[in-house]
């Protein structure tokens, strides 16, 4: 997988403007929409907005410049089309690099712990790519101000709980308790 640049975006850009008639004579708008299509699609592989670029141009129902909304929708269902014909090949055992079996790495063993330790495919082979997925932490329950009584802690009770520890003095004599908070 190659990644894009703004020289590929360039050809991209002028393919469709020479295929739906819509040409940028004015150079800030040029860069405004070079801007504006490097961050829809900047960061998509050069296969699937290569491909997505062949289906729109062939696609009779596109009659119109594409926005970069309805462009990176091809570019996702191009990328997904690739990973799906990968993926049915895998599962048929075809395999392009044996060393990592098309996984990237190789494996050098395990530790005393189990930790495993890989290291990458000294053929170049590049880890296929993966859908990350940030789940939302746990919410915590809001207290009731009920609740937000019972954990404040008095001052005189404070300081007597301090009195009876003596941890945060360091020694095991009478304790000092400031009358001044921190």
């Amino acid at each position: 997988m190659t990644s894009m640049t703004p020289e590929r975006l360039g050809q991209v850009l002028s393919k469709l403007s020479l295929n739906y008639g819509r040409g940028v004579d004015d150079p800030a708008a040029a860069a405004g929409l070079m801007d504006m299509w490097q961050t829809g699609i900047g960061g998509c592989s050069w296969e699937d907005v290569e491909a997505a670029l062949n289906a729109v141009i062939t696609d009779p129902t596109v009659t119109r410049f594409p926005t970069v909304a309805e462009f990176r929708q091809r570019v996702i269902a191009s990328n997904h089309e690739r990973r799906r014909v990968a993926s049915e090949a895998h599962d048929q055992g075809l395999v392009s690099c044996l060393t990592c079996n098309d996984s990237g790495f190789v494996e050098q063993g395990h530790d005393e712990d189990g930790y495993e330790y890989v290291q990458p495919c000294p053929r170049g082979c590049t880890p296929p790519a993966t859908n990350r997925v940030r789940r939302a932490a746990p919410r915590r329950k809001k207290r009731t101000a009920e609740q937000q009584k019972l954990g404040l802690a008095h001052q005189p009770l404070l300081r007597d709980a301090i009195d009876a520890t003596n941890r945060m003095q360091g020694d095991h004599g009478q304790a000092e308790v400031l009358d001044e908070p921190f």
